[in-house]
């Protein structure tokens, strides 16, 4: 079996949606003055770096983070699509989406925006998901409950 690893360590040029300031350490502590151990405060929204948005993120009536079990997080039937997209363009639905399996759980989908997450276009020209792709998920493939990928956010910056 082959592993992708999902996550970015977070750091001080984790890029953020929009271009704003994502993540920050204040140190507390540092053994290199003396202190009995090191501590830092992270500053940091949480929509930053490898995340969840669940669907309090997007609906005031939606779920918040702590309303999921742990076992919530947990996929049997994943999927990796390879999708073409231009930068600052959205996802559609089409002909690659009736590859997904019917009981996939989890749809992970590469793009190749992942090269450019050291520079401004992976947050200014982001590709995002269209709406039209939310709808065919919903209605073809109903066990799907999480999507990933590879850019900032699921909506794009420039639409």
């Amino acid at each position: 079996m082959k592993t992708i690893f999902l996550s970015h360590v977070l750091s001080a040029e984790t890029p953020g949606f929009g271009g704003k300031l994502a993540f920050e350490v204040d140190v507390i502590k540092s053994m290199t003055r003396g202190d009995s151990c090191n501590e830092s405060r992270w500053h940091m929204s949480n929509h930053v770096g490898t995340h969840v948005d669940v669907p309090f993120h997007f609906a005031e009536a939606g779920d918040t983070v702590e309303r999921f079990e742990a076992a919530d997080w947990i996929f049997e039937r994943p999927f990796l699509a390879e999708v073409q997209v231009a930068l600052g363009s959205l996802v559609e639905d089409g002909e690659w989406t009736n590859a997904i399996p019917k009981d996939c759980d989890l749809l992970l989908l590469r793009t190749g925006s992942e090269s450019t997450r050291g520079d401004q276009v992976y947050w200014s020209a982001n590709p995002g998901l269209a709406p039209s792709l939310g709808q065919w998920l919903r209605l073809n493939r109903p066990d799907l409950r999480a999507i990933g990928f590879d850019f900032i956010s699921a909506t794009s910056f420039l639409h």
